[in-house]
């Protein structure tokens, strides 16, 4: 509204305006994927956060984009911020000395060459709160029918600018974007120094920006470089009309409108970058805010002046910008001056709402279509087009009304429910004592939530616009001195997303009805403050995956969820380790004792994990025996590092060493070195102490020792051979145990005695097998050599192994039994995964049915035994009898008491299935079995007629073989073409489910969760509507 003259002025260039920045996106999809040989891209793009959690929420979400492709192949650097001390701010510019020592450090003498992409990203995001935990870069956007982010936003916008540069720095803020059309050649010879683009503003946008004086642009309408005399911060009208700021004319704006040009992104050569570095190795980091656009830009021009420095804060501020001033005076600057352009802010609420839902210009360049991105609603909702929705699964009916902003909510059952106009509801993942929690924020859209009053007057404050006082509520609080709805604690703690949703709804409801709303205890609350630091950003990226599907997968997907999280560490440790009264107690998962041991003052107990659930394990134990704790070691498969790195700070001081090997489930050599270092802090451990040992499917992998003289090379080679002639996973496992210095309880012997242990262990084998599970390193007992060798014959693989690993299987003193003996516990598996989904199947209105927890047998067969049981669901709804001779083999076995095939039936399966492996391809186990399913539905569609559901098969990992997908999900009825059938079937002939499902979404997706820290096999659901 405030630039309305500009803006009518801007739209007489609409469609060239459209064009340039439709054709801009286009060139960036084109380059996803893709190195910057291809079109001109940055060598190096460098995000900043505000602390280490930040950026491990950047790197974490970064990492999901590179796997899959949806940024170009470049290299992303985040940095985070280190203050000078504890809750110093050091601002953007501060931010930048940082960037460019890393540089420096990763470049050396060869970033004199780089063209870099700066952009500020760190902060808390209090006035857009559905980006507070993941930042504000990673906001979906509804941009065509692209998946694309506010990042890829970004790299898409200032691709034009690259040809423009020399070598240098691009800076830019993560809430805020640019409309343009630029009309100009590109130089023959860039500009040194400082570039800024300029944007025409109404003088009263002016006011809340950076102002540039220049020379008047010679030419109408077009974009051109203008020489710039002095920058102005923040100036009142009058202090432009003085500095000569205010332009006339069709170069900016209509005829005899005055106009300014305002700041946005700008960019600055390496001459610049080396002024910057002097200044970082002379002063270090400023212990002040300084900001990178009016401490860095105030000195420039040839009429700047000084008046600005003395009106900062405090004096360490005056004197910052001093020296800046001091430092960049002379330095060159020029704007690049953009009259067919436009400024965008998306920092709070009523800004992205308006321009998203309501900026004509912004709906138009960016091809905005549906405001709803990357949720799945039922057709019962009734979802206004003027509210926005992301990451939301709406299976119940749910009316959103105008001016709404939902993120992340869930509502999977229950009776119709209605969201007033004008209202914010964000769900969050929290870390409570241990648990993974939800809770949902919510306010008004125009709430001022960084408002603060004294306590005595908290119901002053402004909730829906309206204050406290007037709902009738709060007079019972006690919290802070001081409170803003930041700090209040209004937002109960649920143990569900969908729970969660109903509660904050019920307390919206209440509070609009007047009704009073108190706290029923203290820690059932938290207030947005609270949830940044209870934040639990691995699950935030979960339920994001898992809400992030469309049409009827999305409660295929809630039910599998709900599975995966009955065997999350959290939940089975609780129920699994105990101490009172000095007693330290653990069971296995019916909750018979199986070890006890009295913990003393001093701490003795340690703690050895290892395997994909072993840094649950450990933080769930830790937290539970905090006080007793003496030491740790952690092993975990590579692609957990990441997740690990805020683990390992906290740890770090309290004897705990993180280690990692194995990636993509595989041994290797920082496996084999891991190893060492693990058995060289077992040897240390003091007689009399305790060891729990917690074990996870994946160990096999990352615990690795090579029995002399067998090398990792020949152990690899040898159990490859077996799984390319589909050996199952019991038998793979007695081999490497035969051939290791660690598994099959061989790891006791590097355990001195005295030492008691206890080993808590999470199934990923069928039938249990507590001697197999993750190489059983703690499970003393005696192999028989001949069972390695039967194996080998069986497979027709002995004849050819090497002589040295020919000597270990058939030297019976290799295997024998250590003096140690432990407890081995069981305290999770596959069953007590399917027993959490036939629960919510039957929540969700599904007869739910478990075929068996031990499936397997190869992939593609089980695939189709899956279509068998369609079909025979067809033919009872039908009224036919299915042919005896071709009953599905997975209910031959399964009692089916008062099912009724008319109505919706959930039939779940788990185990681990084996892939005989023919082709080149990329896939896993879930998606060969996802595959072959739609293949044999294809088939036999006709009968299946009339049935419609989804079938999904997942690792509970989330990791299915050697990719980056859990597993994979199809839909049906399905109606392919022959060339669909073909397709389908040459990847599966080539084991190449992965790239399939990548490309074909008309029969079905990949279902990608990342790393879920535990691991039971495998989980099939048939969901039949």
């Amino acid at each position: 509204m405030e630039n309305h003259g500009i803006v009518m002025f801007l739209e007489q260039s609409l469609d060239d305006m459209k064009q340039y920045m439709q054709s801009t996106i286009t060139a960036y999809l084109q380059l996803r994927g893709r190195g910057n040989s291809f079109l001109p891209f940055w060598d190096c793009v460098v995000i900043t956060a505000c602390d280490a959690d930040q950026a491990l929420a950047f790197r974490l979400q970064l990492d999901q984009k590179e796997k899959a492709k949806l940024v170009p192949a470049t290299k992303f650097i985040v940095v985070e911020d280190v203050p000078p001390f504890p809750g110093c701010k050091i601002g953007a510019g501060g931010s930048t000395f940082l960037v460019i020592e890393r540089l420096r450090k990763l470049y050396g003498t060869d970033l004199e060459r780089q063209k870099i992409l700066l952009i500020h990203a760190g902060g808390w995001s209090q006035r857009l709160p559905s980006a507070s935990i993941l930042g504000k870069l990673f906001m979906p956007l509804p941009i065509g029918n692209f998946d694309m982010d506010m990042l890829d936003l970004k790299l898409a916008l200032y691709m034009p600018f690259i040809p423009f540069m020399k070598p240098g720095i691009f800076l830019t803020a993560s809430d805020d974007i640019e409309l343009f059309n630029l009309t100009l050649p590109t130089p023959s010879s860039p500009h040194s120094g400082f570039v800024c683009l300029g944007h025409p503003s109404s003088l009263h946008i002016g006011s809340t920006h950076g102002v540039y004086v220049c020379d008047k642009s010679s030419t109408v309408g077009l974009s051109s470089f203008l020489g710039c005399h002095r920058v102005l911060q923040k100036p009142t009208e009058q202090e432009m009309w003085n500095a000569g700021a205010v332009l006339r004319g069709q170069s900016g704006g209509a005829d005899g409108i005055p106009f300014v040009i305002s700041d946005s992104a700008y960019w600055f050569d390496m001459e610049i970058v080396g002024k910057l570095e002097r200044f970082y190795q002379k002063h270090g980091i400023p212990e002040v805010e300084v900001d990178a656009y009016g401490d860095f830009l105030q000195p420039l021009g040839d009429a700047a002046t000084q008046d600005y420095i003395d009106k900062g804060k405090n004096a360490k501020l005056s004197d910052t910008r001093r020296d800046l001033f001091s430092c960049l005076r002379d330095a060159p600057v020029q704007v690049l001056f953009l009259p067919q352009s436009l400024f965008l802010h998306l920092g709070t609420m009523p800004e992205y709402l308006h321009n998203v839902l309501s900026d004509k210009m912004f709906r138009e360049c960016f091809d905005i279509r549906n405001t709803c991105m990357k949720s799945s609603i039922s057709s019962d909702c009734d979802i206004s087009p003027k509210a926005v929705l992301e990451y939301c699964n709406f299976s119940a009916p749910v009316k959103v009304n105008d001016n709404c902003f939902l993120s992340g909510c869930c509502a999977k059952i229950g009776d119709p429910v209605e969201i007033p106009e004008g209202t914010f509801m964000h769900t969050v993942v929290i870390s409570k004592d241990g648990r993974r929690c939800y809770a949902t924020i919510f306010c008004g859209i125009g709430d001022d939530i960084k408002r603060e009053v004294d306590a005595k007057n908290v119901v002053d404050l402004m909730l829906f616009n309206k204050p406290l006082s007037s709902y009738g509520a709060f007079r019972s609080m006690r919290h802070e001195p001081k409170l803003s709805l930041w700090t209040l604690k209004l937002f109960k703690i649920c143990s569900t997303p969908d729970l969660s949703f109903y509660k904050s709804l019920e307390q919206i409801n209440s509070l609009r009805n007047g009704m009073e709303v108190g706290l029923e205890r203290d820690e059932s609350m938290i207030s947005m403050s609270d949830v940044l630091a209870l934040k639990d950003v691995q699950g935030m990226l979960e339920l994001r995956s898992f809400l992030n599907h469309t049409g009827i997968s999305g409660t295929g997907i809630d039910i599998v969820s709900t599975g995966i999280e009955a065997v999350k560490p959290e939940s089975l440790i609780k129920a699994s380790v105990s101490v009172k009264d000095g007693l330290l107690t653990l069971r296995d998962f019916n909750g018979a004792v199986k070890m006890t041991y009295p913990v003393a003052s001093r701490k003795d107990v340690y703690i050895f994990a290892v395997g994909k659930a072993a840094l649950g394990m450990f933080k769930a134990v830790y937290a539970h025996l905090e006080n007793f704790v003496a030491g740790g070691f952690v092993m975990l498969p590579c692609e957990q590092g990441e997740m690990t790195e805020l683990n390992r700070l906290k740890y770090r001081l309290l004897n705990v060493i993180f280690s990692f090997g194995g990636r993509n489930n595989l041994p290797d050599t920082s496996s084999v070195e891991s190893t060492q270092e693990a058995i060289k802090f077992l040897r240390t451990l003091p007689s009399g102490s305790c060891l729990i040992c917690c074990i996870s499917g994946g160990a096999s992998a990352i615990l690795v020792a090579p029995k002399f003289p067998v090398t990792l090379e020949d152990k690899l080679t040898i159990i490859k051979q077996l799984a390319q002639h589909g050996a199952p996973i019991n038998e793979l496992n007695t081999v490497r145990g035969c051939l290791s210095d660690v598994k099959f309880g061989h790891l006791l012997h590097h355990i001195p005695i005295g030492v008691q242990v206890g080993s808590l262990v999470l199934s990923d084998i069928i039938g249990d097998p507590i001697e197999l599970i993750g190489g059983a390193p703690t499970v003393s007992r005696r192999i028989e050599s001949a069972d390695a060798v039967g194996i080998m014959k069986k497979y027709g693989l002995w004849d050819g192994i090497p002589k040295n690993v020919e000597m270990v299987l058939l030297d019976e003193h290799a295997q024998a039994v250590p003096a140690v003996a432990p407890a081995n516990i069981l305290i999770g598996n596959n069953m007590v995964a399917l027993r959490a989904c036939r629960d919510t199947a039957k929540a969700l209105g599904y007869q739910p049915v478990i075929l068996s927890d031990c499936l397997q047998g190869f992939a593609k067969d089980v695939g189709a035994d899956f279509v068998r049981i369609l079909r025979t669901v067809a033919a009872l709804r039908n009224g036919e009898r299915s042919d005896a001779a071709d009953q599905p083999r997975l209910l031959a076995n399964v009692e089916l008491p008062n099912i009724d095939w008319r109505q919706p039936v959930c039939f779940l399966a788990g185990g681990e299935t084996t892939v005989r492996v023919h082709g080149t391809g990329k896939g896993g186990r879930n998606q060969e079995m996802v595959l072959a399913f739609a293949i044999r539905y294809s088939e036999e569609r006709k009968a299946c007629s009339g049935v419609q559901g989804m079938f999904v098969s997942v690792g509970t990992d989330g990791q299915d073989g050697p990719t980056d997908a859990a597993g994979a999900v199809v839909c049906f009825p399905l109606t392919p073409d022959p060339r669909d059938v073909e397709r389908a079937n040459t990847a599966l002939t080539n084991n190449d489910a992965y790239n399939f499902f990548c490309d074909a979404n008309r029969w079905g997706q990949l279902v990608k969760t990342g790393p879920t820290g535990t691991n039971v096999m495998d989980l099939q659901l048939l969901l039949i509507d």
